[in-house]
């Protein structure tokens, strides 16, 4: 079993296994605390040194659970895929997500929001244009609701390997989760 402290200092952590401990600690009220505030709480309680990139995975995870910012906003749709594929995130710098960070994000972010998400134009856009940049040439089954131009062509190879990076994070997120439960 993974220890609170030992989930708050894993870099690959999913953000899922940070809200949970959060939520486990603190309750929901935690998630109106000040990204701050939850740091430090966080390092205080449990004797560690969180990273800023564990500490973005946590609001991260609040944000797609408590708003609805990651289904309607382009940026902040980036900015959190990239944040559930662990990687530190510049909010001034634009970084076009791969199909690969996309489809990982999405399905971190749906295991956290438990319900169907409807993303706002631009993020279907978006979308459309991350899957079209990848060789699709429609929208793929697991993000159908991708804008993009529909070509003739064979996408079930491209499907299979999206789905294929779907189950493998849920797998992923689930043993980890396993790990924790204390």
């Amino acid at each position: 079993m993974k220890s609170h402290k030992a989930i708050l200092e894993d870099q690959k952590a999913p953000a899922t296994a940070l809200l949970a401990l959060v939520t486990k600690a603190y309750g929901s009220v935690a998630y109106e605390w000040d990204p701050m505030t939850l740091k430090a709480e966080l390092q205080e309680d449990y004797k560690c040194e969180i990273t800023d990139l564990q500490s973005d995975k946590i609001q991260a995870a609040i944000t797609i659970l408590t708003t609805d910012q990651y289904e309607g906003n382009i940026v902040v749709f980036e900015t959190l895929n990239h944040l559930l594929n662990h990687q530190e995130k510049d909010l001034d710098e634009m970084d076009p997500l791969e199909a690969e960070e996309l489809i990982i994000g999405l399905t971190e972010a749906y295991l956290i929001k438990a319900e169907e998400m409807g993303f706002s134009p631009e993020v279907r856009v978006y979308a459309g244009v991350v899957f079209y940049n990848y060789g699709m040439h429609k929208a793929p089954k697991l993000f159908p609701q991708a804008i993009m131009n529909e070509m003739e062509g064979n996408d079930d190879e491209k499907n299979a390997a999206l789905q294929e990076l779907f189950d493998e994070k849920v797998k992923v997120v689930n043993n980890y989760l396993a790990q924790c439960h204390n």
